[in-house]
């Protein structure tokens, strides 16, 4: 029975596991807190219409953008970033509709190109309310533009947390 004791204690005694260590590896996170949007729903027509790719949007509520997944900044501006993944798929973060137009004001880039991040790293931190106040919207879409073999499936409407919330898993095609 001491024996029996001892390993029921050693189970309910293990290191607390933390809430990432039960996401998907295969899986793209939110890169902030807000509400999520299908693409169709976004108001720039290059996006809904999904010329440049699939994905999701994120009616941000934080200033902070992440990183969605593992992989190496591949192109970094003030207002997006691409990100490839070690399986080469191609993911590119674009904060608002027309912030280009501001010339990298109301941002600032906080990693650096050709970097490593990991899932859930800051890259870019905005200046929503300067941002806002000059009439942008800062809906920041995540968007697929080569899924290489791999087929995915987004997230519905809802809220989400950067780095917590799941947006896409993807799957190896057969």
């Amino acid at each position: 029975m001491a024996g029996k004791d001892f390993i029921l204690f050693n189970l309910f005694s293990r290191e607390k596991r933390r809430y990432k260590d039960f996401l998907p590896c295969n899986a793209l996170l939110a890169v902030a807190d807000g509400y999520l949007v299908p693409m169709e729903k976004v108001p720039d027509e290059v996006f809904s219409q999904k010329i440049l790719g699939d994905g999701v949007a994120i009616q941000i509520s934080s200033q902070t953008i992440c990183s969605p997944a593992n992989g190496m900044i591949d192109t970094l501006a003030p207002h997006a970033f691409g990100l490839v993944l070690p399986n080469k798929i191609e993911v590119m973060v674009h904060i608002g509709v027309d912030t280009v137009s501001m010339g990298g004001k109301g941002f600032k880039v906080l990693a650096a190109e050709k970097s490593q991040v990991k899932q859930g790293d800051p890259v870019i931190r905005v200046d929503k309310d300067f941002l806002e106040n000059k009439g942008f919207n800062l809906i920041t879409m995540v968007v697929v533009t080569d899924a290489r073999d791999f087929q995915f499936r987004y997230s519905a409407e809802g809220t989400v947390q950067a780095g917590k919330s799941v947006l896409a898993t993807y799957e190896k095609c057969v």
